[in-house]
C-alpha cells in the first residue's frame, strides 16, 4: 500500500494542501540493512515489529470521509493508491484521513526524523491585519515614487 500524507486538509473538503511526504508501507521497506550485526538485528526486529503493528494500526483506523472539525488536529490527511492483485495500480488519489499519532510515529521510525512543520500555514487574524497594514503602507509609497518618476520624466 501507498500512502501519500500531507500536513494539511485536503481540498475537497476545501481547504489547501500544507505540505506532502510520500509514505511507502510495505513489507519490503521494513527490512533491515544488508550486513547488519547481530546486536543491532535484534534492535532492528523489535523496530520492523513496531513499524508492521504501527501500519496495521493505521490502516484499520484510516477513514475515508473528512474527520470532524473538532477532529482535525488528531488526523493527516493523504491520498491512498489502490493496487489489484499483481500490484498494478488501479485507483489513484483517493483522499483518506489517517491517526496523527501513529502515521508520525511510524514516520519518525521509519525514517528516523520528525516530520516537518508545514511549509505554509494559515495566517492569524492579528498577522492578517499586520499584513493588510504594510501592504497599504507599501502601495502608498509605490504611488509616490512613481509620481517623482513620471513628474522626473517630463
Amino acid at each position: 500500500m501507498a500512502m501519500t500524507v500531507s500536513d494539511g486538509a485536503l481540498p475537497s473538503a476545501g481547504r489547501s494542501i500544507i505540505q506532502t511526504v510520500k509514505l511507502s508501507i510495505s513489507p519490503i521497506s521494513l527490512s533491515p540493512e544488508i550486513g547488519e550485526t547481530t546486536k543491532q538485528g535484534k534492535h532492528m526486529d523489535e523496530r520492523q515489529q513496531r513499524l508492521r503493528e504501527l501500519n496495521e494500526i493505521i490502516t484499520s483506523r484510516r477513514r475515508y470521509d473528512p474527520p470532524p472539525g473538532t477532529e482535525n488536529e488528531r488526523w493527516v490527511a493523504a491520498y491512498e493508491d489502490r493496487e489489484e492483485g499483481q500490484g498494478n495500480t488501479i485507483l489513484r488519489g483517493i483522499p483518506v484521513w489517517y491517526p496523527k499519532a501513529e502515521t508520525e510515529e511510524w514516520h519518525r521510525l521509519r525514517f528516523g526524523v520528525e516530520m516537518a512543520e508545514p511549509v505554509a500555514r494559515r495566517l492569524t487574524s492579528v498577522e492578517v491585519d499586520e499584513l493588510r497594514r504594510d501592504m497599504a503602507e507599501a502601495s502608498i509609497w509605490a504611488r509616490t515614487e512613481l509620481r517623482k518618476r513620471r513628474a522626473a520624466k517630463k
